[in-house]
């Protein structure tokens, strides 16, 4: 009998270390993305205004040669 609760016990314990395991991975992992959607946030944000900036150059440019 002492066996079979050892077993189920040892059977339990790798459980719970097991999934409290895979708890700690997925949660670094959302918060690394958290992060990196944060970057890739700013990178959008910043490659906008240079394009807003490269366009309105441009369409200034095409302004003066028209002149």
């Amino acid at each position: 009998m002492q066996i079979v609760l050892a077993i189920i016990n040892a059977a339990l314990l790798w459980a719970v270390w097991y999934f409290l395991g895979r708890g700690s991975i997925y949660a670094k992992l959302i918060k690394e993305l958290r992060e990196a959607l944060e970057v890739i946030g700013a990178q959008e944000t910043m490659i906008q205004a240079y394009k807003m900036k490269y366009n309105t150059e441009e369409t200034e440019q095409e302004n003066g040669e028209q002149d």
